[in-house]
């Protein structure tokens, strides 16, 4: 499985895709709603809420949400630009 699968809800959801994420062993969900990021760990028990990425420990679900919603603010290439300083 991959190590990190991004859903992106644009509208109504459609079905809840996290018990097939949970069958295949995907250890790690970042769900975007409504301009906010949301980081699922697989646990025993199924997905938990976390702060902080498994697969990129620096990263945050607070930042994550900062960059999206900043995303929206500014012109493309700035917030490129931006967000490849924020990367490095």
């Amino acid at each position: 499985p991959p190590d990190l699968t991004i859903e992106v809800e644009v509208s109504r959801r459609a079905i809840n895709r996290f018990g097939i994420f949970e069958a295949i062993g995907v250890p790690e969900v970042w769900l975007v709603r409504e301009r906010e990021v949301r980081i699922y760990l697989l646990r025993e028990r199924g997905y938990e809420s976390a702060a902080r990425s498994l697969a990129f420990p620096i990263v945050t679900a607070e930042d994550l949400t900062k960059l999206l919603q900043s995303s929206f603010a500014m012109r493309s290439r700035a917030w490129a630009k931006e967000t490849r300083a924020w990367i490095r």
